[in-house]
């Protein structure tokens, strides 16, 4: 019972300390080449797949019309996925302000959408973004200057949450600072970026993949196939978007319960890159996508076998106290769910809610996964 509670911690300690940890280390002894940044202005195609965001849509067309950007250089393209609300109507409205309308009469989901937008798009840059992203300013210059380096393909940009007030804030807002740290020195080390987020993030169009339409996360879908075809990927953290968090817990647990089973499919459908003797770089890069990626969704297993073993433990000095700091743990989770419940915002206890909550939904996911049920489809939530 030993050997299961201590193996269960390294592994969970790795994945959530060890990793970030080894990868500063790894941005210091193998560093990727310096990225060539210059002031430039390419004609860019901001990219919006959306359906029924009549809520948001307006808000969105707004913003990305007010950018600190050359708008002779901006083509705002909106892929409307068989809405059935204002959407459509909202965006015409833009029409004579150059935003262009895209209508999908059947559904497809965001790739097939994403798709379909890319292969009309006009700029030499395709800027993806959700119906609900709000960039900031200066996003686009920060994230073409990356583009004056002919060597680079695709950039991603920092992700922040714009509230706390729904369930989502403080441990979305909390995720994100961590993932920042991570993709900052995926970055910066050999191999480059393996993950992006797709609610700002950006690719040459002549290197557009055109991913095949299947149950897999459209963002993945686009950076892993660039991945194989040998091309790099790098972190813009100065790239600036806002997102409001989802506004239900049940909401949350779908969307990240369908992101990781999508990602299984990821996995199945890309094992060439776990492959580390493919390529010079491949070898950390396979292991960025394991520890990233796989490796995460496999904590919960490890987080039941190291209770389930502590509790056997506790006649021995000492595995009491540690049991009981797991106890803590979850009931600090359940206390952050009765203060939700209650529109109580106590960051700590929210965090702790959305560590238990992202767990869980990592089984779901796999269980989504093993029984055919990974969607293509997306559904907007409540925010």
């Amino acid at each position: 019972m030993e050997f299961l509670f201590w193996i269960s911690n390294a592994f969970i300690i790795y994945t959530y300390a060890g990793y970030p940890a080894l990868l500063f280390v790894i941005a210091k002894l193998f560093p990727a080449p310096a990225v060539m940044k210059a002031d430039i202005r390419p004609k860019v195609t901001i990219l919006i797949a959306a359906h029924n965001e009549e809520k948001c849509i307006k808000k969105t067309i707004e913003n990305k019309l007010s950018l600190d950007y050359p708008q002779d250089k901006i083509e705002i393209r909106v892929v409307s996925d068989a809405s059935v609300d204002m959407t459509n109507e909202i965006v015409s409205g833009f029409k004579n302000k150059g935003v262009v309308l895209d209508v999908i009469k059947n559904r497809g989901g965001k790739l097939n959408a994403i798709n379909k937008g890319a292969a009309k798009a006009k700029g030499e840059i395709i800027v993806f973004c959700d119906a609900n992203t709000i960039f900031k300013k200066d996003n686009l210059q920060k994230l073409t200057r990356n583009f004056n380096d002919k060597n680079v393909v695709c950039v991603n940009g920092e992700k922040r949450m714009l509230s706390a007030r729904n369930m989502g804030g403080p441990g979305e807002g909390f995720y994100w600072t961590y993932e920042s740290f991570i993709r900052t020195y995926e970055s910066l080390s050999c191999g480059g970026l393996i993950a992006v987020d797709g609610s700002n993030f950006a690719v040459r169009k002549s290197v557009y993949p055109f991913p095949a339409v299947e149950a897999v996360g459209a963002d993945v879908a686009i950076v892993w196939e660039l991945l194989k075809r040998g091309h790099k990927s790098v972190y813009e953290p100065q790239a600036i978007a806002f997102e409001e968090p989802c506004a239900d817990i049940k909401d949350e647990f779908k969307r990240k319960s369908r992101i990781i089973s999508t990602g299984y499919n990821a996995v199945r459908k890309n094992k060439v890159l776990l492959n580390p003797f493919r390529s010079k770089e491949s070898c950390l890069q396979s292991w960025k996508i394991l520890s990233h990626r796989f490796l995460k969704w496999q904590v919960p297993y490890f987080l039941i076998v190291l209770f389930i073993s502590n509790i056997f433990l506790t006649p021995i000095s000492g595995y009491r106290y540690l049991l009981f700091l797991q106890i803590l743990f979850y009931v600090g989770s359940v206390v952050g769910y009765i203060l939700y419940k209650n529109n109580v915002n106590s960051k700590f206890f929210l965090i702790l809610l959305s560590v238990v909550l992202g767990n869980a939904a990592a089984v779901a996911g796999l269980m989504k996964f093993l029984t055919g049920r990974s969607e293509i489809i997306w559904r907007s939530p409540a925010r």
